[in-house]
């Protein structure tokens, strides 16, 4: 196993803590490269790590023990939701069925860099601005991390006590998880604190007061007596309206690999990266935590899995060839890109594709592939990204002028500077967009569709935000 571990087991590089969890025994356990390069700390299976998204299983859990009907209207709790959103239940917070915009792409497009401050009532201020939906609640499954923002105020309202004290009082103090915590206050000292990085060794720590979806500080040796625990009620799949069924539950996602039902979760915030799995059939579980941003606990924890279970991986498949082109989501104008047996998205990201015949292709990391279809369009899930010409418009000038979201309570200024389009924010530098489609621009991670009298800005989690010519 420890060749998995090779690039980071150094004295002057971050790296990860790992634990393997089998007979209900934390039966290995190790630390690889430095938890704080500045005094020369290696990391340990006693190690605090900030574990982002693991997070969200707790919080389910916690919304559990306090008997919170899941199918009754958030707004019980939560009056700050708008009526006009129509109804959402407590378990489509829990499922990402809801259709709440993303807290963190709503934030970033309303001006806050990753280094400032976020708080509980900045997410309740932008929740309660929101005058649509991504989708109708049900209809569709799309990661959002408002919906465990909101549960956790929802805990906090119930029970009158702040989601950290609940959690410490019916979970992390039955089970001796004693270096665990909701992280509520970016201030506090936490001693035996692995630190985050990016690459160069750059220190990358959230700044986060919100708790919820996010800011769980726990070690391998305290997760490794919950992974064995997990309530079978937080592995139960979801639904959408239609009846069809979800590779997720409630803060936990829920698949096969190898044939092997698999319960687990992983997370990623500023410099740092987590992945908890459990294979309940073979009482097998995994855990990786890791405080350099380019490690992927996901595809080690598959690694370490199908090296402990004896499990070969399948046959590598041939490299697909396909049309190359441009393809575009005229739902939300994200790209992809196909060329040399290759699909990239605008963020940079390129993967292999891959042909697993029948029409089927995948990409993707180990055991964690993407499967995608191919008619003449790309087919990735519900989405679906048709060819797409490129286009430079005669003149960006008829796009250039003042725009103000009453949503985030910004306003943005589209400028031409030689020739190009660009955005200027407040707090951000001046952005490029470049142009997709007729009428559609992107700088990479967002995209501009131009309406009458305004234009919609659509991210990853982010759908159709009204600006309007000012």
């Amino acid at each position: 196993m420890n060749e998995l571990f090779a690039e980071w087991d150094r004295a002057d590089s971050p790296g990860c803590a790992v634990g393997v969890v089998e007979g209900g025994r934390l039966v290995y356990a190790s630390g690889y490269g430095m938890a704080n390069l500045e005094y020369g700390i290696a990391n340990a299976p006693d190690s605090v790590f900030h574990v982002a998204s693991v997070s969200k299983q707790f919080t389910a859990q916690c919304v559990s023990l306090l008997g919170i009907d899941l199918d009754g209207d958030v707004r019980r709790w939560l009056p700050e939701v708008p009526a006009a959103l129509g109804p959402i239940t407590v378990r489509q917070l829990l499922t990402h069925t809801g259709g709440l915009r993303d807290q963190w792409d709503l934030l970033r497009l309303a001006g806050w860099r990753s280094d400032d401050l976020k708080t509980d009532e900045d997410v309740l201020d932008l929740v309660g601005r929101q005058q649509a939906l991504n989708f109708a609640p049900g209809a569709e499954h799309l990661y959002s991390n408002t919906g465990f923002t909101l549960a956790g105020v929802m805990v906090r309202r119930a029970s009158g006590m702040t989601l950290r004290q609940f959690a410490q009082e019916r979970i992390f103090g039955p089970l001796g998880m004693g270096r665990t915590h909701f992280h509520d206050d970016h201030r506090e000292v936490v001693a035996g604190r692995a630190y985050g990085h990016e690459p160069g060794w750059r220190i990358s720590i959230p700044a986060f007061d919100t708790v919820g979806a996010t800011s769980l500080f726990t070690t391998v040796e305290d997760l490794a007596r919950w992974v064995v625990r997990i309530p079978e009620v937080l592995a139960e799949p979801g639904r959408l309206s239609d009846g069809t069924m979800l590779e997720y539950g409630l803060g936990l996602r829920v698949a096969t690999h190898r044939g092997l039902r698999t319960i687990g979760h992983g997370g990623a915030d500023a410099g740092y990266r987590s992945h908890v799995l459990w294979f309940p059939e073979r009482d097998l579980g995994v855990i990786v935590l890791a405080n350099l941003s380019t490690i992927k606990p996901g595809v080690l924890a598959l690694q370490i899995a199908d090296e402990w279970l004896g499990l070969a991986a399948p046959p590598a498949l041939p490299p697909a060839t396909l049309p190359a082109g441009l393809y575009r989501n005229p739902e939300t104008g994200l790209l992809r890109r196909i060329e040399d047996s290759e699909l990239s998205d605008e963020l940079g990201n390129r993967w292999t594709l891959r042909d697993a015949g029948a029409g089927r292709y995948v990409y993707g990391d180990y055991g964690a592939e993407v499967d995608i279809a191919f008619d003449g369009a790309v087919r990735e899930g519900r989405a679906v990204y048709a060819p797409a010409e490129p286009w430079k418009p005669d003149s960006v000038a008829p796009y250039t002028g003042a725009y103000t979201s009453a949503e985030l309570g910004v306003t943005w200024e589209l400028a031409a500077e030689g020739g190009a389009l660009v955005v200027r924010r407040r707090k951000f530098p001046d952005a490029v967009l470049r142009p997709t489609a007729a009428g559609a621009f992107t700088d990479g991670r967002m995209h501009l569709v131009m309406r009458g009298g305004g234009f919609d800005v659509s991210t990853v989690r982010v759908r159709r935000l009204a600006f309007r010519r000012d």
